[in-house]
C-alpha cells in the first residue's frame, strides 16, 4: 500500500452514514485539518453518497482518493503549477473516481516491477 495503511472496513450491517464517515476519515489522515465537522450538508457527503449509490465500496473510494494523491499532474505538476486536490474532485462522478482508481492501479504495477527487479 503506498500510504499508510488505514482499517477501512465495510460491513454487511454499515450505515451509509456510516460508509460516508470511512471514506471521510480516510480524507481525514491525509488532510487533517479539513473538514472538522463531518455533516450530510456537506457537498463531499453528498458526492461520496452518490458513488455509494454508484455500486463502488468504500475501499475503492479510499484507493480513489490515494490515486488522486499519486497523480503528479493533480500534485501541481501542470500548466498551471497548481495542485488540484479536493474530496469533491475525487468524488465529483463514477468517472472521476475511475481516473484515480487507475492511477493507484498504474502505480501498484510500477512497485510490483521494481520488486522483481
Amino acid at each position: 500500500m503506498l500510504f499508510p495503511e488505514v482499517a477501512i472496513v465495510a460491513k454487511a450491517e454499515q450505515t451509509i452514514p456510516d460508509q460516508i464517515r470511512a471514506v471521510f476519515a480516510h480524507w481525514k489522515t491525509l488532510h487533517p485539518q479539513s473538514h472538522p465537522l463531518v455533516h450530510g450538508d456537506l457537498k463531499e457527503w453528498q458526492k461520496i453518497r452518490d458513488r455509494l449509490r454508484d455500486g463502488y465500496s468504500v475501499a475503492q473510494l479510499c484507493r480513489a482518493i490515494d490515486g488522486m494523491h499519486k497523480s503528479e499532474w493533480h500534485q501541481g505538476k501542470n500548466d498551471r503549477g497548481k495542485k488540484y486536490i479536493s474530496l469533491e474532485l475525487a468524488m465529483r462522478d463514477a468517472k472521476h473516481v475511475e481516473q484515480f482508481l487507475e492511477v493507484m492501479a498504474g502505480e501498484e504495477a510500477k512497485a510490483t516491477r521494481e520488486r522483481t527487479l
